[in-house]
């Protein structure tokens, strides 16, 4: 049989949770205080009333839940008391028992319900902590979708990529495709762009390299190999991704940089962030690499950034180098240098094959081969002077409204 305490516990339980459920939501408006600030304020302040709703909701069943524990709890303590003083003083009376023997059991009984008590409060916690520790154990239980990863770790990697009529469907989207039956060839020491519209599934494809999603259909190779049969640490010492939004950690620039080798050599560091035109404006801050980048960056510009999460990514010497939009936030300056210093004047850098996704279709010229991705699907492939003579292609009118847009400015 259940007691009210136990089921006023599990009651409280289903609260917390609904409570926790609710907090995830509202966490991502104070980390992204800054889009609050410029955005209008209207909807603001009902949306944090209907938090402050919640909360007061789980209080206050808090409370109640409280009251029916404490009265059954006195309830059964009085009765209690009054039971054992009726019958000992009848034992008394009755000579069965002298009046010491009467209070030193009281006294006994005093101790044990004390600690009966702190029984109580322990199970009172204990309950609260499952409540709350269940969506740990339900992320702890969740089984990935992905393939095992394998354990081929080749001594060398040459970096030829191949798809072979991939498809992907998001898990979150399961009715709309995100890339259909894409096919390519992308030769060793080639550098590689991915254009097209928004949406069109440039970032996917750079996604489905680095192995944040297995193809719902078809093959990705590398060096003839599936993706999936490489050892997923090794996979990704040789594959190095770049983002628009890097991500640095509150440590300083040398630290981030160097996160990913063992040895903090800095004359390594140094070349590396040389090579991204960082050294610069690294060696002008007060505290050079030692300088704090802040939380997720914030003591540096956007270029900066990018910078510094191009050089922790090129430092470890990847064979595949895929850039997400990775040089958005440089000037055009910055930007052809980094563009000379990575990929386009082979004969100044290592060999390694060189992905990019871009919107700012004048970086991407001097690529060897450019994909034209235009919703999920490849239309055209080719060099810059090959898509340009193609009648009314997609690439070709992509160039022509840039070049009309910097013209009007």
């Amino acid at each position: 049989m259940q007691t009210p305490s136990y089921i006023n516990q599990q009651e409280f339980a289903r609260l917390w949770q609904n409570a926790q459920r609710q907090g995830w939501h509202l966490s991502p408006r104070y980390n992204n205080v800054n889009v609050q600030m410029v955005l209008p304020p209207e909807n603001h302040p009902a949306a944090l009333n209907s938090w402050a709703a919640i909360y007061s909701n789980v209080n206050y069943g808090n409370q109640v839940l409280r009251v029916p524990h404490w009265f059954y709890s006195e309830l059964a303590q009085l009765c209690m008391s009054i039971i054992m003083l009726s019958y000992g003083a009848k034992l008394v009376r009755d000579n069965h028992i002298t009046g010491p023997d009467l209070l030193a059991f009281i006294i006994y009984q005093l101790t044990l319900g004390g600690i009966l008590s702190d029984i109580s409060q322990i199970y009172t916690s204990l309950m609260t902590a499952a409540g709350a520790s269940q969506s740990v154990f339900d992320y702890l239980d969740r089984k990935p979708m992905q393939k095992p990863s394998g354990i081929t770790q080749p001594q060398e990697l040459q970096g030829d990529i191949e798809f072979d009529n991939v498809s992907l469907l998001y898990p979150a989207r399961p009715n709309e495709i995100a890339i259909e039956n894409l096919s390519f060839k992308i030769k060793s020491g080639q550098t590689c762009a991915f254009v097209g519209p928004s949406g069109s599934g440039k970032s996917t494809c750079i996604n489905l390299l680095e192995r944040f999603y297995d193809p719902t259909h078809g093959k990705i190779l590398i060096d003839g190999r599936e993706i999936h049969e490489y050892d997923h640490k090794y996979l990704h010492r040789k594959v190095a991704m770049v983002g628009q939004e890097p991500i640095l950690f509150n440590r300083t620039i040398e630290e981030n940089i160097t996160y990913a080798i063992n040895n903090n050599d800095e004359t390594t560091m140094i070349q590396a962030a040389e090579q991204v035109n960082a050294h610069g404006f690294i060696s002008e801050l007060i505290n050079g690499y030692n300088t704090k980048c802040g939380q997720r960056g914030g003591h540096l510009s956007g270029g900066q950034k990018q910078r510094v999460s191009i050089a922790r990514a090129i430092i470890r010497k990847p064979t595949i180098l895929l850039l997400d939009e990775a040089t958005s936030a440089l000037d055009p300056v910055n930007e052809r240098l980094i563009q000379d210093a990575l990929y386009y004047k082979k004969e100044n850098s290592e060999s390694r094959t060189v992905l990019i996704s871009a919107h700012r279709l004048s970086t991407i010229e001097r690529c060897d081969k450019i994909f034209v991705i235009h919703k999920g699907h490849l239309i055209e492939q080719g060099t810059h002077d090959e898509l340009m003579i193609i009648e009314n292609g997609i690439y070709r009118e992509l160039i022509r409204r840039q070049r009309m847009n910097i013209d009007d400015d």
